[in-house]
């Protein structure tokens, strides 16, 4: 019959095996009613190892043969009446809250406020991270084109209530006493030197973190000498492609360091304030997981979150401080990275944003309690007869889109091929520098920062300043806007491409009101302003392929109602078409260039499954099989924790009467064994209740035994208060099943690790990490 192997609340997990007989089986089936979904699991597929038959499959692969093999444990839900179920629910929540034997030192609430200090110190991180590059850069932007007479750490902003007109504020030339012009040639000489200056420097700090070999290197020709010693650094570009491989469980350590934070920090300082098309917010984005991830491992490892759930709550953290926007860091980590994370985790994710942004805005960076250099809020209403302009919008932006990653794709292939500039990465930047300077100085919308441009762009202006030259000179300012974004992106500095490609979007969006409002402003009375927040939320949608983060940021920086149809017209719109013509975003894009394909790439290339890449007979974890208890030296149990690491696994799998009941963390048995010497002896039991747990004691007597006994009718009796340690329950994959199989279980769910088992019997953990080690074994073997 049936082995029952978990058994929460109202739910019977159940796991046949293979000698389960087929009239058993088909009368068990009938009485329950099945919850779990198969349709997003591969069923077991046949390899050149092993043939189908001998996995209890038949050719046609049909359910019924697959059953006792499927890709997961089998969930049944008992039939019920649904008011006993809410009765008895009910009495369990009442009795866990009335009993009074319960204190704030019990683990319940432990942890609980263990895990809220832990989302509010990442929260912190992020919001101080933000606040050093935010107050850095905007005075060193400004230093370019002169100082502050008054107080020359100002910025010109903060030097200058009204920022056209001010005294105060003084170029080179002028304090120089050569000329009052402000694109005379000594203001450009010094301009173009500081921004090769500050983009050499950010290339500096940036050099100075680890660099780690692409994964594709070994597998080039012997004769392309130069692409083998390239390495990437790890505080290059934006790193939201490395926080997603992380998550995802590709691991490389030189992104995580603190070095590489620190140097991040102070290279995207120099890349912002040099004048390059680079922006700030997806560095953010790393920079504040890199800062969660060191929060996280300065705890203990017993009261450690899982290096995933720090990411993501970092992550959202500095996207909600990179746009002031709380709820769209939550959505973005959901949507950029999967949707994998339970629904109670999503809170975890707006409480790091909510505090993020509240201590940001208490630093206040910007000046007047902003939490973004650009806010603008539109008063105005819109007509039905505009959203056909509003779809011209989203067209036009996803072509622009498109564009802009066909052109990276371009430049990335030919010029940044070249032997040169492969070997001399400092070239690349001081050319793009030297071009940025010539392009930016005598052009009106290119002097500015991103944020100024985004600013300037999307504030309301009278319709009467509408002019024929002034869309003419936003029309060029688009074109080489988007060449110099073009030649930017991908230099070996940190740099991200949110708020550029909103820049490019602004504009766009801009020059099609500028157009709507000279045509057909007696009709429409469009406003060319809410046209330019539209472009630049597009742009952004048809370069990240992201659509409902980018909304909700959208609404959160206007905070209009009013415009919320219209701006999700125009991103759903530009997506689908950037989307059309591209089917890889930017991020996609440069991981790879980079050598590094995601893991639905890989495993999508390949059928390849478990067995393949796993000696199914040999490589067993350890695993602690209990019956009425166990007793075991503290140096037995050490050696096995070894022994399961050594494996790949950072879970030991927990077995009653020879029966799977789940899993302990090898972390939180080391730390209660941490203090123990090597020959003392202690007791594990299975504990019942409404939170299975297993029981930890210290036994008085040390026992002669070296070895792992079966303690049923041994009464002991114990020195130090029981340790509990929290049982978890994974899914059981089969050996027959395939490598991507269990990647839609990990994306699909919340879990950290599956349990794969042969003929019904547990033999290893696999986790997130190991699944990926396994992708990059197989894709190397390919070539």
């Amino acid at each position: 019959m049936p082995r029952l192997v978990h058994v929460p609340p109202l739910r019977v997990t159940i796991i046949m095996d293979a000698d389960t007989q087929a009239d058993e089986r088909d009368s068990l089936l009938p009485s329950l009613s099945f919850s779990t979904s198969y349709q997003s699991f591969d069923s077991p597929r046949e390899s050149n190892n092993t043939p189908a038959s001998e996995c209890g499959l038949s050719e046609e692969g049909s359910f019924k043969d697959a059953l006792p093999y499927l890709s997961s444990t089998l969930t049944a839900v008992l039939k019920d009446d649904w008011l006993a179920k809410a009765l008895r629910s009910m009495r369990a929540w009442f009795g866990t809250r009335l009993d009074h034997t319960k204190s704030l030192s019990d683990p319940q609430y432990f942890s609980w406020g263990r895990n809220v200090l832990a989302v509010i110190m990442m929260g912190i991180a992020a919001a101080v991270v933000a606040t050093i590059v935010d107050v850095a850069e905007s005075r060193i932007f400004d230093w370019k084109y002169g100082i502050c007479t008054v107080d020359w750490t100002a910025s010109k902003p903060m030097c200058c209530s009204d920022y056209d007109d001010c005294p105060e504020w003084q170029t080179w030339s002028q304090i120089a006493g050569i000329s009052n012009s402000k694109t005379s040639a000594f203001n450009f000489l010094i301009y173009l030197i500081l921004v090769s200056l500050l983009s050499s420097l950010s290339y500096f700090w940036t050099s100075h973190t680890q660099a780690f070999r692409l994964h594709h290197l070994h597998n080039l020709p012997d004769g392309d000498v130069a692409e083998k010693k390239r390495s990437y650094f790890a505080a290059a570009g934006s790193g939201v492609s490395d926080v997603k491989q992380a998550i995802y469980g590709i691991r490389e350590e030189a992104p995580w360091a603190i070095s590489t934070l620190i140097m991040k920090t102070m290279g995207l300082i120099m890349s912002t304030s040099s004048g390059l098309c680079v922006g700030k917010e997806g560095p953010y984005v790393h920079m504040s997981a890199s800062a969660a991830n060191l929060v996280n491992q300065s705890v203990p490892a017993r009261f450690r979150m899982s290096s995933r759930k720090a990411l993501s709550i970092g992550s959202a953290a500095g996207m909600a401080v990179a746009f002031g926007t709380p709820l769209t860091g939550m959505v973005f980590v959901m949507e950029e990275y999967g949707r994998s994370f339970e629904t109670s985790f999503a809170l975890a994710l707006l409480g790091g944003g909510m505090v993020a942004v509240a201590v940001l805005s208490g630093f206040n960076p910007y000046g007047g309690s902003r939490t973004v250099p650009w806010e603008v809020r539109y008063h105005t209403s819109w007509s039905s007869a505009e959203l056909i302009l509003f779809i011209i919008v989203g067209v036009a932006s996803g072509i622009l889109a498109a564009t802009f990653i066909g052109g990276v794709r371009l430049w990335s292939l030919s010029f940044r091929r070249i032997t040169l500039i492969k070997r001399w990465p400092l070239l690349d930047i001081l050319l793009v520098a030297l071009v940025t300077a010539l392009s930016s100085f005598w052009t009106k919308y290119l002097r500015y920062g991103t944020s100024e441009l985004l600013s300037d762009l999307t504030r309301d202006a009278p319709s009467e300043q509408v002019t024929m030259s002034e869309g003419g000179a936003l029309g060029l300012s688009l074109l080489m806007k988007l060449a110099l974004t073009v030649i930017t992106t991908g230099l070996q500095i940190p740099q991200g491409i949110y708020m550029p490609s909103m820049a490019l979007g602004s504009l766009l969006g801009r020059c099609i009101g500028d157009i709507a409002i000279a045509g057909l402003g007696s009709v429409l009375s469009p406003d060319p302003a809410v046209y330019a927040m539209a472009g630049a939320g597009a742009v952004m949608a048809g370069t990240t392929h992201l659509q409902l983060s980018i909304i909700i940021m959208i609404f959160e920086s206007t905070r209009s109602w009013d415009y919320l149809v219209p701006f999700a017209l125009s991103i759903c719109t530009a997506k689908a078409v950037a989307s059309f013509f591209e089917r890889q975003n930017i991020y996609a894009l440069f991981a790879t260039l980079q050598g590094q394909p995601s893991l639905r790439t890989t495993l999508n290339a390949h059928d390849t499954r478990v067995e393949d890449v796993w000696d199914v007979q040999d490589a067993a974890t350890p695993c602690l099989n209990l019956v009425s208890g166990l007793e075991a030296h503290v140096r037995s149990l050490r050696a096995m924790l070894d022994s399961a690491e050594l494996s790949g696994s950072h879970f030991l799998p927990i077995l009653k009467y020879k029966s799977f009941i789940g899993c302990i963390s090898n972390h939180s048995l080391r730390d209660v064994l941490s203090t123990l010497e090597g020959g003392v002896r202690v007791l594990l039991e299975y504990e019942t209740g409404n939170t299975p747990r297993i029981v930890v004691s210290l036994l008085r007597e040390p026992s002669g035994a070296s070895h792992l006994l079966d303690m049923e009718t041994q009464e002991e009796q114990y020195t130090l208060p029981p340790k509990r340690l929290a049982l978890h329950y994974p899914a059981v994959f089969d050996c027959c099943s395939t490598l991507s199989s269990i990647l839609n279980y990990f994306e699909e769910s919340d879990a950290d690790y599956i349990c794969v088992a042969i003929y019904g019997t547990v033999r290893t953990v696999v986790t997130r990490e190991r699944l990926a080690d396994w992708a990059m074994s197989v894709s190397n073997n390919q070539h």
